[in-house]
């Protein structure tokens, strides 16, 4: 099933793209990319943000975790958009995620590698590596990071087609258990307690069941599929529940399923479009609702978020277009935070992103802005 078109190609959407530069109040407060406090935005060709993720322990308050391709991670105050400190991974870093309940951080790197930060976030340890299959093989970069559970239990992912479950307090570096995937990894997902999910080439999605850790998940997938989507996956986040997955393509198109032989669920529809040209949907993201709806987030690299009600298959709120394409996206535990990385992912090459908030491809910022409850908020229906 596909959502009306008066849902995905609105007059609105279109308006905002075309409309004047928004202002910062609207787009929300750009935090530093450096540890010099001056600088707001990092303008180097080599920075792109790869990741931001909130804490979802409440207890961390509104720390914001980010990874960059200039080879740090970013520890923020989201509410006080204050960096906190900057931690060097002498690599490209693809995916971070925190572990132990917000104490510690993980970092996935471009040569293999998976860094471990202790609580102090001062010195990391090495857990791991995706090995090369040949020496002279530089497919062996870990796309995704996942952590477990509360205590040292992490997931990666990578381009070697493979994905690795590690025990941080091993000192062997080895992993406690390998799966080959059917394709490169480009997305992972964990719902916090049931399932871990994976996307790879060949539009195919790989599920674990994760609830007795490396016992279950070494039983193997728990379900393998082809996406309902025609074209590569960019983005996958799992259902709180765990019950199903949305899921973003290059293509300007996200879809919702679930799992199981029940297909009648199951829809795609058109989204992060400009005129004629269809955006890559680089993130998605589930809102935490305690009333059990369905609703989630999606950015794309046409530059704006949109929040969508999956149970009434319609769009809620599209965002203002920040200064070039969005790499990633964030909700805090609660959903009253966004974190929004502008950041240039490619999609043109070398010609540069399209000016669509007045940037280009060197605009590398982080966004945080408060979520009002009508954008996150399913309308009810009248009678």
């Amino acid at each position: 099933m596909v959502m009306p078109k008066n849902n995905t190609t609105s007059s609105s959407m279109s308006s905002a793209l075309a409309g004047s530069k928004p202002t910062a109040s609207v787009l929300g407060n750009a935090l530093p990319s450096a540890s010099n406090p001056s600088s707001s935005s990092d303008s180097s060709s080599s920075s792109s943000t790869s990741r931001v993720r909130f804490c979802k322990n409440a207890q961390c308050g509104s720390l914001l975790l980010a990874s960059n391709w200039d080879g740090h991670l970013r520890l923020y105050d989201a509410s006080s958009s204050t960096l906190l400190t900057e931690l060097a991974c002498e690599a490209p870093a693809l995916d971070c995620a925190f572990a132990a309940g917000g104490e510690k951080c993980i970092a996935s790197l471009v040569d293999g590698r998976i860094l471990f930060f202790d609580a102090d976030h001062t010195g990391s340890v090495e857990i791991g590596r995706h090995e090369p299959s040949a020496p002279t093989s530089a497919a062996s970069g870990v796309k995704c990071v996942e952590a477990l559970d509360e205590n040292a239990l992490v997931a990666t992912a990578g381009w070697d087609k493979t994905m690795r479950v590690w025990d941080a307090r091993a000192a062997s570096g080895k992993a406690a258990y390998t799966h080959n995937l059917p394709g490169k990894a480009f997305a992972m997902a964990h719902d916090g307690h049931r399932r871990l999910v994976v996307a790879t080439s060949g539009r195919h999605v790989v599920a674990f069941d994760t609830r007795m850790g490396v016992q279950s998940i070494s039983n193997g997938a728990e379900e393998e599929r082809e996406s309902a989507l025609p074209y590569q996956t960019r983005s996958i986040a799992l259902m709180p529940d765990g019950a199903g997955f949305a899921l973003g393509s290059v293509e300007g198109r996200a879809s919702v399923e679930y799992f199981g032989d029940d297909a009648t669920k199951r829809f795609a529809f058109k989204c992060h479009r400009r005129e004629e040209v269809a955006y890559p949907v680089n993130a998605v993201s589930f809102v935490p609702r305690e009333d059990g709806s369905l609703v989630f987030a999606t950015g794309g690299a046409d530059g704006t978020v949109a929040t969508w009600d999956g149970n009434a298959r319609k769009r809620l709120w599209q965002s203002s277009a920040y200064p070039c394409g969005l790499s990633s996206l964030a909700l805090s535990h609660d959903g009253s935070l966004l974190a929004v990385a502008a950041s240039y992912t490619w999609e043109r090459g070398s010609e540069g992103d399209a000016v669509i908030g007045g940037g280009d491809s060197s605009s590398d910022t982080i966004f945080v802005r408060a979520m009002a409850a009508k954008e996150v908020t399913p309308k009810t229906s009248k009678k």
